[in-house]
């Protein structure tokens, strides 16, 4: 297990009423973050990604996923959601994700440009969304 999950697992029990993720008014104590690893993690294995795209927001539920992600030993691409669709449709086809984490939903078919399915709400804000990567295109990234 990872040094961070199981710092996770130790506060979650020294200390599980203690405030592990705050965000505006939201906040996850660490006996929640715990449980929470847990059942996102068998979620994302129930899904089978071999790679799994995170493209959302900076908040809880992305570290949620990321968590999760983790706990379940897939490998996890950041899609930041300052990216165009063509450098979207490159990084999914060259990382080879298969499934993408998102709340983004209502853009994310037309950015996409892909054969994608809906599988639901995974968590929170975030669906989960099966892609098929297809198509070979240059994409220049921005510098920096």
């Amino acid at each position: 297990m990872s040094r961070t999950l199981e710092a996770i697992r130790q506060c979650a029990f020294t200390q599980p009423d203690a405030a592990a993720l705050q965000a505006g008014n939201r906040s996850v104590s660490y006996a929640e973050l715990a449980v929470l690893i847990e059942t996102l993690a068998e979620e994302i294995t129930r899904h089978a990604p071999c790679v799994l795209g995170l493209l959302a927001d900076n908040g809880i539920d992305w570290v949620l996923a990321d968590l999760a992600a983790l706990r379940a030993g897939i490998p996890v691409v950041p899609l930041p959601t300052y990216f165009s669709s063509s450098q979207l449709r490159h990084t999914i086809h060259r990382a080879g994700i298969d499934l993408v984490l998102t709340d983004q939903m209502t853009e994310l078919p037309s950015r996409l440009g892909v054969l994608a399915q809906d599988e639901g709400i995974f968590h929170g804000s975030l669906h989960a969304v099966s892609v098929e990567p297809g198509g070979r295109e240059q994409v220049r990234l921005p510098a920096g």
